[in-house]
């Protein structure tokens, strides 16, 4: 059985706002899981967002293994590896 989610990596908190807009704009259209990984540095931000019932969020922390040029790219791949592991 598949079950289906809508994941975020966040990797900074200057992209908090866009999230909140995001995530208030997906529960109109998609009612399941919803999680949220963050960076140690936006961690306490997305912490907050997820924590308003009415976006239905989870969080968890998520720390890369790479800080470079294109981390996130690489952080987003791996992000889905695991949900198969």
């Amino acid at each position: 059985m598949t079950r289906k989610a809508v994941y975020y990596l966040l990797s900074g908190p200057s992209m908090l706002p866009q999230l909140v807009v995001s995530l208030t704009t997906l529960r109109y259209w998609w009612f399941g899981n919803v999680l949220v990984y963050a960076y140690p540095e936006s961690f306490d931000g997305v912490k907050r967002i997820c924590e308003d019932r009415r976006l239905k969020t989870q969080c968890r922390p998520w720390e890369p293994s790479y800080r470079g040029k294109n981390d996130h790219g690489m952080e987003r791949a791996k992000v889905v590896q695991s949900m198969h592991d």
